[in-house]
């Protein structure tokens, strides 16, 4: 015979189950490297010349944008929507770059 007393919603905010619950969903994320760290001068220099037309400042508007963003969808997607207006090609190496190493900011291992 099942105890019906399972089923219960229990309403005690002490209850030791919620409490438990609680610790395994609350994730203590760790802050967000700045993508700066992440790319190297030659990678800047590349990224600068190669996918932004020389345009140092469009570039640094753009990861100021990326700074923004606290998951890698968005970021991602992010990146998608700039590389579609300024035509690149996603598979271009430099943009495959990029990518690869802002993806490590938000999965470092």
């Amino acid at each position: 015979m099942v105890d019906m007393k399972i089923f219960e919603r229990r309403n005690n905010l002490e209850d030791p189950v919620k409490i438990e619950d609680k610790k395994v969903f609350t994730k203590k994320s760790k802050p967000l490297p700045s993508i700066g760290s992440l790319f190297s001068e030659k990678d800047v220099s590349s990224f600068v010349k190669k996918l932004f037309q020389n345009n140092s400042d469009q570039y640094h508007d753009f990861i100021k944008k990326l700074e923004t963003l606290s998951d890698w969808k968005a970021a991602f997607q992010t990146i998608e929507e700039e590389f579609q207006r300024r035509k690149i090609n996603s598979r271009q190496s430099e943009a495959m770059l990029f990518a690869d190493k802002l993806f490590k900011r938000y999965y470092p291992d």
